[in-house]
């Protein structure tokens, strides 16, 4: 999962920034968004998340699901 991710922030680099938290580290930050499976991947818009989902794909797809996050929930 980390190529796809570097992969995302790399295409998406002025758009967006892309974050990876250890949730076995952090557990109060996955207890706070209830981040059950991994991999997790929460959008957020002015510090508060705007939509979520969960389970492996690749970049294209992870860019298109932000992507549309972004247009429909603005």
């Amino acid at each position: 999962m980390v190529s796809v991710l570097e992969e995302v922030s790399e295409k998406m680099k002025d758009k967006i920034q892309v974050v990876k938290i250890d949730t076995e580290k952090y557990t109060s930050i996955a207890d706070r968004y209830q981040i059950k499976a991994l991999p997790t991947f929460i959008i957020f818009k002015d510090g508060k998340p705007l939509d979520r989902f969960e389970g492996a794909m690749p970049a294209h797809q992870l860019i298109q699901r932000i992507e549309d996050a972004f247009k429909v929930k603005q």
